[in-house]
């Protein structure tokens, strides 16, 4: 049942939109106006209206909708079941909170369920601040289906649990990330060294954090995967962090709001000096990496560049990611 305050506050949103919406695209039409210099009129108005969705759901709470039925999905739907012979999802910080158990999970194949096993395979993430997004087409299809198309091999997209959902607060997206990594391996047989972690956002956290838990558990026996694609990912998850992005002289430039964080980088978003500070620490550990900067563009236009405007430099910068992936672990 929805609260008073989110009854009032969607009533508000619904009856306001259309004038809203009339003045966004009067008031962009002028370039001076723009909240960049270098956006067309088709990104300006495409990312405040955007924003204007962001904010309704985070001050209403808003909650993805997930069920394990395939519903329009069909046989692109699956259903990851815990392994049974598997104890790493049972040890450190997996099994740091007792309460909070590895449960089935749906997850989706972009563009199609493949009809064999797979030589190489992309295991994606989505955004959302832990706490919004989904793995259907209608809900984060775009990007996924783009990176297929580019790389040439199917994506796994998992429906991992939100910290909003009933006992999944952390650990479970972590587990639920390891647990579909498992599946690849163990019921679809992949080598690690042909499966490709990707994540936006929010998602890009929850890669990192599988990544470190592979490396710190090694004898779980779970072994590396052969690449890992952050795009723009959130780095920084502390309240120092949620605080700055509303003082931050990007902020004008994206729909990201403090309020939101609360709940490939691009170069006009809040979070780009995290990503290039990241970048440094990883290659003076000797990590072998690749940043992709995207001239003036917002947060997250892997997810979101259809609605933003950026298609094109979305296409390029995944393309990029490609010629990386095909240069360290080769074509399969």
């Amino acid at each position: 049942m929805p609260s008073l305050r989110a009854i009032l506050y969607t009533t508000f949103t619904l009856t306001t939109l259309p004038i809203r919406i009339l003045g966004i695209l009067v008031y962009y039409l002028p370039k001076v106006t723009r909240p960049h210099p270098a956006w067309t009129y088709r990104q300006a108005i495409g990312l405040k209206i955007f924003a204007i969705w962001w904010n309704y759901a985070t001050a209403v709470e808003y909650r993805t909708p997930k069920t394990l039925i395939p519903g329009r999905e069909g046989q692109r739907f699956v259903v990851i079941d815990p392994p049974s012979n598997r104890p790493a999802l049972d040890r450190g910080i997996l099994h740091s909170v007792p309460s909070i158990r590895p449960n089935p999970i749906g997850a989706v194949w972009y563009p199609a369920t493949p009809s064999k096993p797979p030589n190489r395979v992309i295991l994606h993430f989505h955004g959302g601040a832990y706490v919004l997004g989904g793995a259907r087409r209608k809900q984060n299809g775009w990007g996924p289906r783009i990176l297929s198309q580019h790389m040439d091999c199917p994506v796994l997209q998992p429906q991992y649990r939100l910290s909003v959902e009933e006992n999944a607060s952390f650990p479970a997206a972590l587990q639920d990330g390891i647990m579909a990594y498992v599946y690849l391996l163990d019921t679809l047989g992949v080598a690690p060294e042909n499966i490709i972690l990707s994540g936006d956002s929010a998602g890009g956290n929850l890669v990192l954090a599988m990544l470190r838990h592979l490396t710190e558990e090694v004898d779980a026996g779970l072994p590396l995967p052969g690449v890992g694609l952050l795009w723009s990912p959130w780095l920084d998850l502390t309240d120092h962090a949620v605080r700055k992005v509303d003082k931050h002289p990007y902020q004008g430039n994206d729909y990201l709001t403090g309020s939101l964080v609360a709940w490939g980088t691009g170069m006009a978003e809040v979070l780009h000096e995290d990503h290039m500070r990241f970048v440094e620490q990883m290659k003076g550990l000797g990590n072998e990496i690749e940043v992709c900067e995207v001239k003036d563009a917002p947060h997250d236009i892997f997810a979101a560049g259809v609605v933003l405007g950026w298609v094109d430099q979305t296409e390029e910068a995944i393309e990029q990611a490609t010629l990386f992936v095909k240069r360290v672990v080769g074509s399969v």
